[in-house]
C-alpha cells in the first residue's frame, strides 16, 4: 500500500467531519482516528493541530478571522474554549483544586517523609525530610477500592 500526505483541502474537510462527529476528542485521538479512516495517508500530529488551530470552534474549517482559539490539550487537563475573548496563549488554565487536611499527621506513619503544598498549579506533594536510601520504604498502606455493585 503506498502512502500519500493528503492535499490541505482533503485533509481540512476529513477533520471538520471528524470533529463535527467527535467533538470532545483531543489532537492525539482524532489524529489516531484520522488515520484510521484513511489507511494511505501520512499526516503528523503538529499539522493536525494547526489545522485545528485554524478552525473556529464550531467545527469549521476556515481562514481564522484574526481571532485566537484554544484547541483541546489532553495533556495538560484542558478543555477547548468556548468563546474567542477566553482563547489564546494568554487564556485562563483550569486546573485542579488540591488543598492540604488539617489536623492529617503523616508523621504518625512515617518521619521519612512530610506534605507540602506548592501552589495552585502544582498541587500537594511528598517531600524527603531525611536522606531516603534505595530499596528504603517509606509509606505503605493498603489498597482501597471503591466499584459499584452491579
Amino acid at each position: 500500500m503506498s502512502t500519500i500526505s493528503p492535499a490541505e483541502e482533503d485533509l481540512k474537510a476529513a477533520v471538520a467531519s471528524l470533529k463535527k462527529e467527535h467533538p470532545p476528542l483531543g489532537i492525539a485521538k482524532l489524529h489516531a482516528l484520522l488515520l484510521s479512516d484513511n489507511p494511505s495517508w501520512v499526516v503528523s500530529e503538529k499539522r493536525l493541530r494547526r489545522i485545528l488551530k485554524n478552525s473556529n470552534p464550531d467545527g469549521a474549517l476556515t481562514q481564522r478571522q484574526g481571532l485566537e482559539y484554544a484547541t483541546t490539550d489532553t495533556t495538560r487537563g484542558t478543555g477547548p474554549s468556548s468563546s474567542p475573548s477566553t482563547a489564546g496563549p494568554k487564556a485562563a488554565r483550569v486546573y485542579p483544586s488540591s488543598t492540604l487536611v488539617r489536623g492529617l499527621e503523616v508523621s504518625r506513619w512515617t518521619t521519612t517523609i512530610k506534605v507540602k503544598y506548592f501552589d495552585r498549579i502544582k498541587g500537594k506533594g511528598l517531600i524527603a525530610k531525611e536522606p531516603i536510601s534505595e530499596g528504603q520504604i517509606v509509606w505503605k498502606e493498603d489498597p482501597f477500592i471503591i466499584a459499584p455493585e452491579w
